[in-house]
């Protein structure tokens, strides 16, 4: 019971120490403006202090490419990035958490995980309805989905140590984490309380 205490109470210093002028927020739809910005903040915060760097989580996910920009950014900080789910981050949102140097969250925040690939839809579903001049074009922005969820799944691979096969059943599946799950599977460090 102390033990849990003290861990407790080091989580909320280590998350509240950090000054507000070193905060940054991932909300709502994430897209390429909103990943742009954010990458913008992280340089311009290394340019000016190594000290770690805030980033509170409240998305529903959006754009893969957007996740995947932000999980480079902040990787690639010199500063630590230090994130916070404050209620959810799911998708494009859980892959953007992964590049963080320490990932937290609070104990009713939900994360979930899903299959980016529409590869299934095109040859099954709307293929046969779309025109041959469209079918090209449709492919390569298909393939290019395959690629990046392949860059998606081994950000997860990497930071999770799941099993391929586990991770790939989870997105699938389409799932949806409370924080004790999410921390066991190894999409999180901590969960503050």
């Amino acid at each position: 019971m102390l033990t849990d205490f003290v861990r407790r109470e080091c989580l909320k210093r280590r998350i509240f120490e950090i000054p507000p002028d070193r905060r940054i927020s991932i909300k709502g739809d994430l897209r390429t403006e909103q990943a742009d910005s954010l990458i913008d903040s992280v340089n311009a915060l290394n340019e000016a202090s190594p000290v770690p760097i805030l980033c509170s989580i409240n998305s529903e996910g959006g754009d893969v490419e957007a996740g995947l920009s932000l999980c480079d950014a902040f990787r690639f900080s010199s500063a630590p990035v230090v994130a916070l789910v404050v209620r959810r981050a799911h998708s494009a949102a859980l892959l953007a958490l992964q590049g963080c140097t320490e990932r937290y969250a609070l104990l009713n925040a939900k994360l979930g995980i899903h299959n980016n690939s529409l590869r299934w839809v095109i040859t099954t579903e709307w293929k046969p309805d779309l025109k041959p001049s469209l079918i090209h074009a449709v492919e390569e922005r298909v393939d290019e989905l395959d690629k990046n969820r392949e860059a998606a799944i081994q950000v997860f691979l990497e930071r999770t140590k799941l099993p391929r096969a586990d991770l790939e059943g989870l997105m699938n599946e389409s799932k949806l984490m409370r924080t004790e799950e999410a921390l066991e599977l190894g999409f999180l460090d901590a969960v503050a309380m």
